[in-house]
C-alpha cells in the first residue's frame, strides 16, 4: 500500500509534529482502515525515530492521550506534561495490547523522512 492510498488517522498532526521535529527518519504504524479499532473500541497510533517513541491512544468519547518517551533521558511526557513511572508502564501496556490485537495485514507503516 502506498502512502497516498492511506488516510492518516485523527492524531496525524500530533504525531507528525513530534516525530518530524527531529532530523531522523521516523516510522508511524497505525491501522490502514480508519474505522478499525482494538477490541475495547480504542485506537492506537505508534511512532518512533532515533530519539523518541510516541504512542497516541484514543478511547471513544474521551480525550486522546499522547505519550512521548525520550530514548536518551528515559523521561516520559504525557499530553505535554511530565509523566511518571506508572505512565511508562501504561505506555508499554498499550503498545503490547496494540500489537497483540492487530494483524499485520490490518496495519500500515509510514516512513517519514525529514526535510532537507
Amino acid at each position: 500500500m502506498k502512502r497516498g492510498d492511506v488516510k492518516l488517522a485523527w492524531a496525524e498532526s500530533r504525531l507528525w509534529y513530534t516525530v518530524i521535529m527531529s532530523n531522523s527518519i521516523a516510522k508511524i504504524v497505525q491501522f490502514s482502515d480508519e474505522s478499525k479499532t482494538l477490541p475495547d473500541g480504542s485506537k492506537v497510533i505508534y511512532a518512533e525515530n532515533e530519539e523518541k517513541i510516541v504512542l497516541y491512544h484514543k478511547v471513544p468519547f474521551e480525550p486522546g492521550v499522547n505519550y512521548v518517551y525520550d530514548r536518551k533521558t528515559g523521561e516520559i511526557v504525557v499530553n505535554a506534561k511530565p509523566g511518571t513511572l506508572a505512565d511508562k508502564r501504561k505506555m508499554l501496556q498499550l503498545g503490547t495490547y496494540f500489537l497483540e490485537n492487530s494483524k499485520e495485514d490490518d496495519l500500515v507503516t509510514l516512513d517519514v523522512h525529514p526535510k532537507g
